[in-house]
Formats: C-alpha cells, structure tokens, sequence
C-alpha cells in the first residue's frame, strides 16, 4: 500500500515528481472506494533552492542549507542537464547524496527541493479497511503538466516496527564480517519494511490490526535483512540462487507466524476479537 491513512488523526503526505519538475501550483484529491471527492486538502509547494560552489559524484556543497532535510528529493541543474537525488546526510554546508551522480556537477549548478506535501484529515474508525485513492495534479513554470496516483488505506494503527539500519549493520557484522555506508544500510532495511509490510497487507488483517511493529518482527525482520542482502549477492559462500529462496522461505515462515500471533484483529470495528477475527494462518511450503 502506498499510504497509510491513520483513522484517528491527521496523515502528512508527500509527492515529488520523478523527472525533478519543480510545481508551481498543485491540486491534491482525496477519492473515497466509490470515486466520490473526500476532501481536497492544501498543498504546501517546494520552495527552497540554492547554488552548489563544489562537488563530487556523491556530495555538493550548497551555498546555503536553509529549507532541505535528509531523506528530501531534489534537482540538481548542470550544464542544462537535470538530475534527480535523494539527501542522505548534511554536514554543514556539504549535502552527501543517497545514490550517486554519474559526474561531478559544475560549480553555481542550481539545487532545488522537488517535494510537494499535504495533510489527510482523520477518516474516522468507521472507515477502517476502505482503500482511498490520493491524486496529485501538478505544473510547473513552464506549465509542463505532472500527475501522480497513490493507492491509501484507512488503518487502526501505523506501521511503526521493522528493520533499521541498525540491524543491518549488525546483521553484516556479526554474520558477514562485513561493513557498508549508513546509505547502503537505510536502502536495504526500506526494502525489508517494504516485504513486511506486504506481507501484512496480503493477509487481509492489516487495516484492522490493533497493535503490531517493534519487537514482535524482530525474527521476520533477520530473516528478511538476509534475503535482501543475498539478491544484492552478499551471501554465504554457495549456491546463490538457492540461499535466496530459503531466506524468503524463512522470511515467509516467521511473517506467518507473526501475524497469526497478532490477536488484535477486529474486523468488525466492535472494539472486540471474537469468532473469525480470532483465525489462525497456516503456511505449506513446496519446493520445486
């Protein structure tokens, strides 16, 4: 699911465009499951911009840091080139990047924030497990026209739990004698909150689910740390292809048994667990 919208309070949400548009004017739509306007709420539009005076592939350094964050997106404007970024980390005046650029901008490039954001008014618990649809039309100065579609659902509560860098880190340490950059580490515990997440979603329970995240899918989350390192080919020495599928096998195994352990399943928004809402999930692996 692309958003989560909390029942019971407010949901900031975001959008920046994919080729680096920067909006000048944007309307965000809130549609209900039948396609009827929920709510058309304000958009705050990107506005913070500034020069670079050095750089290399993975950094620039900014005349000014005033209005950008980690973890925003940006575009960068080099010899008439645009290129997108995602911020990783601010050291001062020196912004290092997510992913690297293929060269190193020219001095005086200009850096723009390429995210637009918005708040979601609560829904209401009666709107628990209705799946909304989030629109984002948009131009920029040019009026060159962007449109973007986010899939929502209305949850009890938000996806707080999962893999942190953190346990990437350790997981590389303790079982690989390995280190990699924070950038790498964030990158690959996103893919693993992502499987979770999935996961829950597939079972039907996770917009009634009361409680969840934290410790209880801490065995899900090593298991699912494992299976994303060996797809990027960090892996005990063997046969590559068949270490990935028991990781996912055991990803699977332990997100199984996780959620059929959450008993604060209430379909029927009563405020009680009975009957079906108490059903267990069974897994029955085949191997080919």
């Amino acid at each position: 699911m692309d958003i989560e919208l909390l029942h019971s309070a407010a949901t900031p949400i975001e959008h920046a465009d994919d080729a680096g548009l920067i909006a000048t004017a944007c309307t965000v739509t809130v549609r209900d499951k039948d396609g009827a306007t929920v709510e058309t709420p304000a958009a705050t539009l990107p506005t913070a911009a500034t020069t670079t005076t050095a750089a290399t592939e993975s950094t620039i350094t900014l005349t000014a840091t005033t209005g950008f964050a980690v973890g925003d997106p940006i575009q960068i404007v080099s010899d008439g080139v645009t290129y997108t970024a995602k911020i990783a980390r601010i050291d001062g005046s020196v912004v290092h990047l997510l992913s690297g650029l293929p060269l190193a901008v020219d001095n005086g490039s200009t850096v723009k924030l390429t995210k637009i954001t918005a708040s979601v008014a609560a829904p209401g618990s009666t709107k628990i497990g209705d799946t909304w649809q989030v629109e984002f039309s948009y131009t920029d100065a040019a009026s060159v026209r962007g449109f973007a579609v986010y899939e929502a659902q209305v949850v009890r509560w938000l996806f707080t739990g999962g893999a942190t860098a953190e346990d990437v880190r350790d997981v590389l340490a303790l079982a690989y004698q390995d280190e990699r950059s924070e950038q790498f580490c964030a990158q690959v515990a996103d893919r693993v909150n992502a499987k979770v997440k999935n996961a829950l979603e597939a079972s039907g329970r996770r917009a009634h689910l009361y409680a969840g995240g934290g410790s209880v899918f801490s065995e899900a989350v090593q298991a699912g740390i494992r299976w994303v390192l060996a797809e990027l080919g960090i892996a005990p020495m063997g046969d590559l292809v068949s270490t990935i599928r028991e990781f996912r096998f055991a990803f699977g195994d332990e997100t199984t048994r996780v959620i059929a352990s959450l008993k604060g399943y209430d379909s029927d928004a009563d405020g009680k667990v009975t009957g079906a809402e108490r059903t267990v999930f069974y897994t029955l692996r085949g191997v080919r």
